[in-house]
């Protein structure tokens, strides 16, 4: 583990850097909000803040997870609605919405039309050919409208 990530922005040859440790990252967060490391703070106050970070931390996680297991680059969207985009030798490998609770068809067909094809260059450009379209969804918790399911992907490439 280094000391800071970074991450390419899609479609830009720059970079967004960032604190690699969660806890790192939280300290440092908690004593920009509160002066947590000269004050005393409750405990409370505490949590509550730190509660907005933990959704960060699980996405970030997760997106790791997942680029590692298809051996792909993470780089960051320029779209807001997606989280990240996995890049596998210059083509786009999937886009990754990470969700914490529920899921509604609605949100999921919006994912799948705001996100770039598979295949697709990395300069998130049209391009390449769509080999399938899908949503796949990853834990059990959660649910899309009754079905199973809780993070949403799309875009699953070919090898």
């Amino acid at each position: 583990m280094g000391i800071a990530d970074r991450t390419q922005l899609a479609d830009r040859e720059r970079y967004l850097y960032s604190i690699e440790s969660p806890l790192i990252d939280l300290f440092y967060y908690l004593d920009t909000k509160l002066g947590y490391y000269e004050v005393d703070v409750p405990m409370e106050e505490l949590e509550n803040l730190a509660s907005v970070k933990e959704g960060t931390y699980f996405e970030r996680f997760l997106v790791d997870l997942i680029a590692s297991l298809y051996g792909a680059r993470v780089q960051r969207s320029p779209d807001p609605e997606i989280d990240e985009i996995l890049v596998k030798r210059g083509r786009i490998v999937a886009a990754v919405e990470v969700k914490m609770g529920d899921i509604s068809r609605d949100e999921a067909n919006k994912f799948l039309e705001r996100a770039p094809k598979e295949g697709g260059e990395d300069n998130c450009g049209e391009g390449g050919p769509l080999i399938r379209e899908s949503i796949s969804t990853h834990s059990p918790g959660y649910r899309i409208d009754g079905e199973s399911g809780s993070l949403l992907r799309s875009n699953i490439l070919f090898e």
